[in-house]
């Protein structure tokens, strides 16, 4: 707290809550302050004290005619705590696959703040700060950075909670005890990247009659997957699968989460010995971010 000493009109200056003082002895700004009590004495600051009270903040006394009063007015600085956390990190993860995050903790008011704790409620430990920190004390307009990293279930499945929200939240303590808080959230984008393949064709054939085969190729996923990046194989067929045939699909240059697309190929059974015929087809298939998804 400050403390002023006046010599002056007690009424026009003890009937105000906030006193502002412009400057000290040096001459520095000190800023706004709250009125929190009062001291009077008659004739003198070594004289007898004279009853003042501070009721809602207001400081009365009774000055007699042809007294002096001498009064020590104690104000307690006005702070304004504020704190603010901004989380940022990966926007796109695969199940099982890590996550990592980082939370920037700004001290927005104007009293230095203490006690910075980090919590969040899907990643812990949080760690830090990891840069800004020379004194445990959070200075107006400083920053401190925090950190961590978790996993994503591996048994995350397209059906579940997608994107993942988690919330960061920080708290601290000003000077006079007062608590600060601020949370953020941010998203994790969960990618399954999937494919299919069903084959179908005749049950039987007679030896010198070629087996025409359809291959059918969905995508189960929620990830596209471009045209060129989808490859359907049959060891047994006379020459590569031939397609796509996307039918009405409306963006045919991507196999999209829904999407079913047809190949065609045949197998020349003139060479082949009487007897069941087991061929499998193939297919593979890369995502915009180089995952792999074979069926």
């Amino acid at each position: 707290p400050r403390v002023r000493q006046l010599a002056r009109d007690f009424a026009t200056e003890a009937r105000r809550r906030r006193l502002t003082i412009s400057e000290d002895a040096s001459g520095q700004p000190l800023g706004e302050f709250d009125h929190e009590s009062t001291d009077c004495r008659a004739g003198g600051y070594d004289g007898p004290a004279v009853p003042a009270t501070v009721e809602g903040r207001p400081a009365t006394v009774t000055v007699h005619r042809g007294s002096a009063l001498y009064c020590t007015f104690t104000n307690a600085p006005v702070i304004h705590p504020s704190i603010e956390v901004v989380k940022d990190g990966d926007e796109r993860a695969y199940p099982g696959g890590p996550v990592s995050f980082r939370f920037a903790v700004t001290n927005t008011g104007d009293t230095s703040l203490s006690d910075v704790t980090v919590t969040d409620d899907r990643c812990a430990p949080v760690t830090g700060p990891i840069e800004g920190d020379d004194n445990e004390r959070l200075a107006p307009f400083e920053t401190w950075t925090f950190a961590c990293s978790s996993r994503i279930p591996l048994e995350h499945g397209v059906a579940d909670e997608n994107p993942i929200r988690d919330v960061v939240t920080v708290t601290a303590r000003d000077r006079l005890g007062g608590l600060v808080t601020s949370t953020d959230d941010h998203a994790v984008r969960v990618l399954h990247p999937a494919i299919a393949i069903e084959k179908t064709g005749p049950a039987s054939a007679t030896v010198g009659v070629p087996l025409g085969y359809i291959l059918t190729v969905t995508n189960p996923g929620d990830v596209p997957f471009a045209a060129q990046d989808v490859a359907v194989t049959d060891p047994r067929c006379e020459a590569p699968p031939a397609g796509p045939s996307t039918g009405g699909d409306p963006t045919p240059r991507s196999l999209d989460p829904g999407d079913a697309w047809t190949y065609t190929c045949t197998v020349q059974t003139a060479t082949l010995p009487v007897g069941p015929l087991v061929n499998t087809a193939a297919v593979s298939a890369r995502d915009p971010n180089g995952r792999d998804a074979r069926a």
